[in-house]
Order: structure tokens, then C-alpha cells, then sequence
């Protein structure tokens, strides 16, 4: 038997893995809720250390989570990731089981961004329905690279300003606890964070849009962090599908619907530039129930699911040790298949 995690074989009778120390199972035990003003405590369980070497798949597992006080909760954007048998604040909190390894993702704060666009269609993607200003940086005539190799280009975006209508959250415009971290700098959209206490994941939105099948493309940059991704059709209620690649040459897909979190495919491909600071070209073609994800133009899995048809598009960052993190977005591209 291998690891489902780095395929490293398994002798008979072994409770973890033991190139990765991933365990060889893992079950679900339901999560416990303590009322607003108690802290996160931590319960005794056992943590998976981070391999010491470096297997076909490099696993970075959660450290030990800590005692967290209130006062560093963030915005409704930003997760905490935290160790099985962890008792969690009074917020939402979000069980996710990807291969043999459990994660608790914790929306934090109020549910702001209510408020969404009608769909946008290629019937009613005028500059009017957008909010736009001006559509001319958005010429017709770049057709769309993926399959169905079809479609209409509405968003044709550098990513250097808020010019072009989608309404990207912005902390320089609007300095609130929502847009924190959220910004135009250095000719790029950024996701920049401090340090916390524990593992994290922070999205930004483009809150102008509204889109049902679509290809989202965008030049996607590490700078300090673990993963660095897209969320798309996320909607009110911390729902959201959220593609990310990390430096490990691993990539993955899953949804969060507000009560839940479930992987829907994640993988390891040769073509994601590992390092930081090397640009990777991220895409989702999104057409119906099917999903096809691509890195730099190489396809790494197509998969059939329903749980979201239609939101918002943003970008993404993640911590897996709470440290500070930094991504930069350009060249943003979007295509309505309708």
C-alpha cells in the first residue's frame, strides 16, 4: 500500500507513513462551538511534524495550534486553519478532509459583501451593468486559449488600478477591517498579511462581479506564504471554490459552503514554478458543472460538481505556519462562455 499523500509504500501494520508521518487513517469527529467571549483553547491530540526530507509530495503539516486571544480575529476573508480536537470560538468553523489530512477552516468575523450584481451574461455585459468607465482596454479580439476555445472577452486587466470597473477591495481607498490587506501597489494587485498565531487563508474580491461560466485567468506571484490561489462563484455566506498551487508543485480545488468544506481533486504537476517569486499563469474554465483547472496552460484535472453556479471571482494567499505572506496578481483576463 502507498501514502495517499507523497505515494511513499507503507510496510504492513503501520499506523502512519514513514517518509511524510501523515497517518494511515484519520476520522472526523464533529467540532465544538464555546460561546463569543472564550478564547481558542487547545485539547491534547497529536500533531503531524513537518517531514525533515523532502518526498515526490512535501506535506506541511499544522503546528501545534495556540491560545488565541479575540483581538486578533481578521475579516470575514480570512480563515484560520487549525489541528483536529481543537475547541474554536464562537464563529463558523469548517471540516475539511483532503486525502488522509484534517483541516478546520474558521471563517472569522461578520458576513459583509452581501449584496451581489445580477449574473453577468454576455448579454448584459455592458460597461453599464459593470459599473464601468471605460471598456477600451478590453479589446474583442483575444480569443480565449482554452477549451471550448470560445467565448467573449469582458475583463482585460493589467491589475495596476481599480480603473477598469471590477471594484477590487481596496485598504487605500477604503481602510477597513474588510479590505485589510487588499490592495494596488508596485504596478500589481497584492494580498499582503502579518504574521498570526496560527495557519490562515485571506481572499480579496472583485466585488462588481457576478459571473456563471467563464474562464478566469491571472498571472499569479508568491512572494512570502504557502499557497497562493484564485476563489471563484464565491457568493455571500463564506461560500466560495478556491484553487491554489503551492511550492511544493502540488495543487488543489475544494468548496466552502458556509457549514462544510470538502476537496474536490489535488494533485502534484511538473508545471508549477516552485519557487518564490516566480510567476505562475493560473486559469479555472468554469462551464456548467464541470471545472478544469490549468497552470501555466498545462490542464491538471477537470471534475463535475454543482454546488455553486455562479459568484464573485478573487484572488488568494495562505500561511500553513502563520507567518507573513505577500502575493501579487496582474493580467487578469476573463471570458463569458454564455
Amino acid at each position: 500500500m502507498n501514502c495517499a499523500l507523497c505515494s511513499s509504500p507503507i510496510p504492513p501494520g503501520s499506523t502512519e507513513c514513514p517518509a511524510c508521518a501523515a497517518p494511515i487513517s484519520y476520522s472526523i469527529t464533529d467540532r465544538e462551538i464555546l460561546p463569543d467571549d472564550e478564547p481558542i483553547v487547545q485539547q491534547p491530540l497529536s500533531t503531524w511534524a513537518t517531514p525533515q526530507t523532502r518526498t515526490s509530495q512535501e506535506v506541511s503539516w499544522l503546528p501545534t495550534p495556540h491560545t488565541v486571544p479575540k483581538q486578533i480575529s481578521r475579516s470575514s476573508r480570512t480563515s484560520f486553519i487549525i489541528n483536529k480536537g481543537v475547541i474554536l470560538v464562537g464563529i463558523i468553523s469548517v471540516v475539511i478532509l483532503a486525502g488522509t489530512g484534517l483541516f478546520i477552516y474558521l471563517a472569522q468575523g461578520r458576513n459583509t459583501h452581501s449584496t451581489l450584481l445580477p449574473v453577468i451574461t454576455q448579454a448584459t455585459s455592458t460597461a453599464a451593468t459593470r459599473g464601468q468607465t471605460s471598456m477600451a482596454s478590453t479589446p474583442a479580439t483575444i480569443p480565449n486559449p482554452y477549451p471550448p476555445y470560445r467565448g467573449t472577452l469582458l475583463i482585460n486587466d493589467p491589475l495596476q488600478d481599480n480603473s477598469a470597473g471590477s471594484n477590487w477591495m481596496d485598504d487605500t481607498v477604503q481602510p477597513n477591517n474588510e479590505n485589510r490587506g487588499c490592495r494596488f501597489t508596485e504596478g500589481a494587485y497584492h494580498i499582503v498579511n502579518e504574521s498570526m498565531p496560527q495557519p490562515y487563508m485571506v481572499y480579496c474580491l472583485a466585488l462588481n462581479t457576478n459571473f456563471s461560466n467563464f474562464v478566469y485567468q491571472i498571472q499569479s506571484t508568491l512572494l512570502k506564504g504557502s499557497k497562493i490561489g484564485i476563489v471563484f462563484r464565491q457568493v455571500p455566506g463564506y461560500r466560495y471554490y478556491y484553487f491554489y498551487i503551492d511550492l511544493s508543485g502540488s495543487y488543489g480545488l475544494l468548496w466552502n459552503n458556509g457549514d462544510k468544506s470538502q476537496f474536490l481533486t489535488h494533485g502534484l504537476s511538473s508545471a508549477i514554478h516552485k519557487e518564490l517569486n516566480q510567476p505562475n499563469l493560473l486559469a479555472v474554465v468554469a462551464n456548467g458543472n464541470t471545472l478544469d483547472l490549468y497552470v501555466n496552460k498545462q490542464h491538471l484535472a477537470s471534475v463535475t460538481d454543482n454546488t455553486f453556479s455562479a459568484g464573485r471571482i478573487g484572488t488568494a494567499v495562505q500561511s500553513d505556519d502563520g507567518s507573513a505572506s505577500d502575493a501579487a496578481f496582474s493580467d487578469l483576463m476573463l471570458w463569458i462562455l454564455d
